[in-house]
């Protein structure tokens, strides 16, 4: 018998949401760190010592325990076939052995087309606490240690996993043809969200420039980078996402810029107000295949346009 895990449905049934990943109020661009008032559901895991980690559900799509006999060596990457296509592994940390026989805890990660397993020694639990990262880590795999549920936890960088195994993936998919990659303004005052959606959007074939207000995207704005669409958080550290966007609207080069508007709560008024000025759509901030869709959604009057 294989138990099998749905995370997102077990989230529900303990009401969380999109909106109680979503960490927001970081004092730097450098510095992750995550609302004292804000409750996050993480995925608690073991990796190859007795460390615990820890990584937030909305970004896990399954929970798998696969043989590990299935898993073979192929262009230079461990892999295993799951669901019709092969699916590159990689372990949580360096201690972390990936076995040959027996049983391999996966945690999987999916956007579009690429697929990731990421091999733990066990699941612990699902939690829901507040995230308060104490100890910003130096390591590029960890956002840095937190306390949730009374123990010292390390918090997993999925971007420093994603781009190990992305460009090879891509490397054969009409995305990455040359002439086709959209430029994409991610604006966000959450480090932590920057980090783990940036990886994601270049995995999908954009090239991604990053901003933590207002005043930094209308700084790239006004630089003559080329920006193709801009995704914003509408609740932004230093002014409304809102009012970055009727500025922008000002400006006969950004008047018909793509956009596309990250919320937390979606209110009539603010609805209201996006419609006025001409936003293409509001996404659930950490609804990842609801911003790929958008994003797809806007590639065919891109193309044409080009």
């Amino acid at each position: 018998m294989v138990l099998i895990v749905d995370p997102n449905g077990l989230s529900r049934m303990v009401g969380a949401s999109a909106d109680d990943s979503a960490i927001s109020g970081d004092d730097s661009p450098e510095q992750a760190s995550a609302s004292h008032d804000e409750m996050v559901t993480m995925l608690v895991f073991r990796g190859g010592s007795s460390t615990l980690k820890a990584v937030p559900l909305s970004l896990v799509t399954r929970l798998e325990n696969i043989d590990a006999s299935t898993i073979e060596w192929q262009g230079g990457r461990l892999v295993v076939q799951y669901r019709g296509s092969l699916m590159p592994l990689v372990a949580c940390d360096e201690e972390l052995r990936i076995k040959r026989e027996g049983t391999q805890p996966l945690v999987v990660f999916s956007d579009g087309d690429l697929t990731l397993g990421l091999a733990v020694d066990q699941i612990v639990d699902i939690v829901e606490d507040k995230l308060d990262i104490e100890l910003v880590a130096d390591r590029t795999d960890l956002v840095g240690s937190a306390v949730i549920r009374g123990r010292a936890t390390e918090v997993v960088n999925l971007a420093h996993y994603l781009p190990m195994v992305a460009e090879p993936w891509m490397k054969s998919g009409s995305r990455s043809k040359k002439g086709q990659t959209k430029s994409i303004l991610l604006v966000d005052g959450s480090a932590f969200f920057r980090n783990s959606q940036a990886p994601v959007l270049k995995a999908s074939g954009y090239r991604v420039i990053t901003a933590a207000n207002a005043a930094e995207a209308i700084e790239v704005l006004s630089s003559g980078t080329l920006v193709d669409v801009l995704v914003t958080d509408l609740d932004l550290p230093d002014r409304s996402g809102l009012d970055l966007i009727e500025a922008m609207r000002h400006s006969p080069r950004f008047a018909d810029l793509p956009v596309i508007g990250l919320i937390v709560k979606n209110g009539p008024d603010q609805v209201s107000r996006a419609r006025t000025l001409g936003i293409e759509e509001l996404v659930a901030k950490m609804d990842r295949r609801g911003l790929l869709t958008a994003l797809s959604e806007l590639q065919l009057p891109l193309e044409k346009a080009a």
